[in-house]
């Protein structure tokens, strides 16, 4: 039983370490493309349309 949780808990930290560097990676891209970072007003309306999207593709009914 202990060796199927360390698998998981392997698996699930290799996920989540990716996931974090592909968005540093992102994050570093737009920067240097841009040479511009958002200002406070435009990181609130992004947040803002990622929650409500995030929402609402949790409320859709699954077919």
């Amino acid at each position: 039983m202990k060796l199927i949780f360390i698998i998981a808990l392997i698996t699930c930290l290799i996920g989540w370490l990716e996931n974090k560097w592909t968005k540093y990676a992102l994050i570093v891209w737009i920067i240097q493309k841009t040479n511009t970072q958002p200002s406070k007003e435009e990181m609130v309306e992004c947040k803002k349309f990622v929650i409500e999207h995030v929402i609402k593709d949790l409320c859709k009914p699954k077919l």
